[in-house]
């Protein structure tokens, strides 16, 4: 009851990431399959002016000083840990550029200390924060670097950039500038050599490191490849501020590797979205479900004579996506929009629709991408597999080169997270359905995880009702995603139910100047991703079992209390 890739097996090669990237080395040379060759022209344009730019050749040079930089400043080498903080990490920490979600101290003070990083790599909006959790996990200001800011012209320009940032932090452009020689090597080991710890909401207490090894992300890579199909005259357009930053970092692997061009939007409104699409003749671009959602319901393109021509399709990942978006996108811009799947933990792809499957897979994220294996579970019973051709919903579960090797630190989870046959249980339910002319599609109905998914970002419940309880007035509480009423095709947002404590602020007239109080003591504590949207809901008890685990589903599912107070 095994579902198989309709794809054709691929041959995975045995190399880094750097090697796929560069093609260097006899062993890589020999294994890969190169692109067709083309001028060493401009690209990547990491952000959406074009004002900083950098060519295939420039990009390596920069990595590799900066490896060097790494070595003989900090006696960096192999087998350290780089945390970027928040950022995109494209050839061995070379190009770098920020996310700023918003970090909070703690969470990244246990990041810092679970992942074991010597050195922090950032940008200035975000180094109050860093310096304070780099400060409470024991990692010297003089190992944290500081990145230029994103409008700079080139990587020539590097020393001139800014000046050293205040106290005793690095700058990445001095330290590069003053690096000399060439950088040692590393022997890579592809299949068990990590290549990011990515953290990953978990369903409790606080993220867990996924382990990607070179051989994960590079069989990834590979298989996106067959579906997308990129080539060297494409012109790829990336969010950083709202898509997830593993499934970013790896299309934009992906994009490079096929010597695409890529243009990275630092900042999103719908205007500059569509003036970066005309002005750079954009043919794919990758999106959040809320992004497509406000481009679909937009007159602005036609209403300001822009161009938005040049779009052969967009990709939508990350959150759910309703069918009626992709629709609609097509119905007012002509736009065609695919949907895909995956995790953390697949690197991230597992299902992606393909051109060819568009319109008739609407609905669904395509189809099992090559050297993959996938079944069902029963929800209630998961020793029970379910017949993948018969229309029944289960747990998704997954076996493949691009499944990762474990969780960091955390060898209960890693047993928790595989079947005893090898597949990684992921944690959301689907269907498999079959689509005219296509074949076995994935549904996706709903997850088992706990997780909630805001415009892309993932955000653990447990790590907000922790922050809640501190707060005087409560006693109980439970945290889980709702659909927004604004948004309610794109997104959930977190609502907390709460216990009050006995005497805090009793009585009806008091429970809307109570849930303001605790929503604006939390909106303090948390960042923005994390706030609470979804509202506060007064309950006089909490669904838990017998022992003591809260009934998150329960809440969900019912919507108990109704509309939030907030």
């Amino acid at each position: 009851m095994v579902l198989e890739s309709p794809y054709p097996p691929l041959h995975i090669p045995d190399v880094s990431i750097w090697d796929l990237r560069f093609n260097e080395g006899g062993e890589a040379k020999q294994q890969i399959a190169q692109p067709e060759p083309v001028v060493d022209k401009a690209l990547l344009l990491s952000n959406e002016d074009g004002t900083q730019t950098y060519t295939a050749s420039g990009a390596r040079a920069a990595a590799l000083r900066f490896a060097r930089a790494l070595e003989t400043t900090l006696s960096f080498g192999s087998g350290d840990t780089l945390a970027v903080l928040y950022g995109v990490a494209l050839y061995l920490g070379g190009v770098v550029s920020p996310t700023n979600p918003g970090y909070g101290t703690e969470k990244l003070h246990h990041q810092l200390q679970d992942s074991g990083a010597s050195v922090v790599v950032t940008q200035e909006p975000l180094l109050p924060v860093v310096l304070r959790a780099a400060t409470k996990s024991g990692i010297h200001h003089g190992r944290v670097i500081v990145l230029p800011s994103a409008k700079r012209s080139s990587v020539s320009s590097l020393p001139s950039l800014l000046p050293r940032a205040r106290g005793s932090t690095l700058h990445f452009s001095e330290i590069v500038a003053e690096a000399e020689g060439r950088a040692k090597k590393a022997t890579i080991r592809p299949g068990k050599d990590n290549a990011f710890l990515v953290y990953s909401s978990g369903t409790t207490g606080l993220p867990t490191g996924v382990q990607l090894t070179h051989r994960n992300i590079v069989a990834n890579i590979l298989m996106a490849d067959v579906v997308l199909s990129t080539g060297h005259k494409d012109v790829v357009l990336a969010f950083l501020p709202l898509f997830h930053i593993l499934g970013l970092t790896i299309q934009l692997h992906y994009a490079c590797y096929k010597r695409a061009r890529v243009v990275v939007m630092s900042q999103y409104t719908l205007p500059l979205l569509c003036k970066t699409i005309e002005a750079h003749r954009v043919s794919i671009a990758y999106l959040v479900p809320p992004v497509a959602s406000e481009l679909a319901q937009s007159t602005l393109p036609s209403e300001a004579g822009i161009d938005l021509s040049s779009i052969r399709f967009m990709t939508s990942a990350a959150a759910p996506l309703s069918p009626t978006i992709a629709y609609a996108l097509y119905a007012r811009h002509g736009i065609k929009l695919l949907e895909g799947y995956g995790l953390s933990e697949t690197s991230p792809g597992a299902f992606r629709m393909s051109i060819e499957e568009y319109p008739a897979a609407i609905g669904t994220v395509g189809r099992l991408l090559p050297n993959q294996q996938a079944k069902l579970l029963g929800v209630d019973d998961s020793n029970r597999e379910i017949d993948p051709e018969s229309g029944q919903s289960g747990e998704i579960c997954i076996k493949g080169p691009n499944v990762f090797r474990g969780y960091h630190n955390n060898p209960n989870a890693t047993r928790d997270a595989f079947t005893q046959d090898g597949y990684f249980r992921t944690g959301d339910i689907g269907v498999f359905v079959k689509v005219p002319r296509v074949g076995s599609c994935l549904r996706i109905t709903d997850r088992l995880k706990e997780p909630i998914k805001y415009k892309g970002f993932q955000v653990a419940p447990a790590e907000l009702e922790g922050v809640l309880l501190r707060h005087e007035g409560v006693a109980d509480v439970c945290v889980v995603g709702v659909h927004d009423q604004y948004q309610a095709l794109a997104t959930e947002v977190p609502r907390a139910y709460v216990v009050k404590a006995p005497g805090w602020r009793e009585g009806e007239e008091e429970r809307v100047a109570a849930a303001d109080e605790i929503r604006r003591w939390s909106d303090k504590k948390l960042a923005n991703h994390k706030r609470l949207r979804g509202g506060i809901v007064f309950v006089d008890s909490l669904p838990r079992t017998p022992s003591g685990k809260l009934l998150r589903r329960l809440l969900r599912d019912t919507n108990l209390g109704g509309k939030a107070k907030l």
